[in-house]
């Protein structure tokens, strides 16, 4: 455990010019040329899941829509959950990267979990 906590604070200080017990300074006064600590919320982690909406990266789409993320509809967003907590629960790595068809506009995405 020392040393896990050892490691940390070295990286966290190579990232963000600070030490960890400076983590307070970290997150108010970011450092020019170096990672911004971001503030944990554990109200904003306890709401992600809730709050979390499924996306995709369309790129050269051939009706003419701009690059960027689009969400999911909603029946492909909970196939996609459904097989993301199945990857997550069984951690095999065989199965991080699917294939989902919807029904409703006939495109296949490709998801890499």
């Amino acid at each position: 455990e020392a040393d896990a906590t050892a490691a940390l604070s070295d990286k966290f200080q190579e990232k963000t010019g600070y030490a960890w017990t400076d983590r307070a300074t970290a997150i108010s006064s970011p450092l020019a040329g170096k990672y911004t600590a971001l503030k944990f919320s554990a109200a904003a982690a306890a709401r992600g899941a809730e709050d979390a909406q499924w996306q995709f990266y369309l790129r050269r789409d051939p009706l003419g829509k701009p690059d960027g993320w689009y969400d999911y509809d909603d029946d492909n967003s909970d196939e996609v959950e459904e097989l993301f907590g199945m990857f997550s629960k069984q951690g095999n790595t065989a199965l991080a990267t699917r294939f989902v068809t919807s029904e409703s506009s006939g495109y296949t995405y490709r998801v890499d979990l």
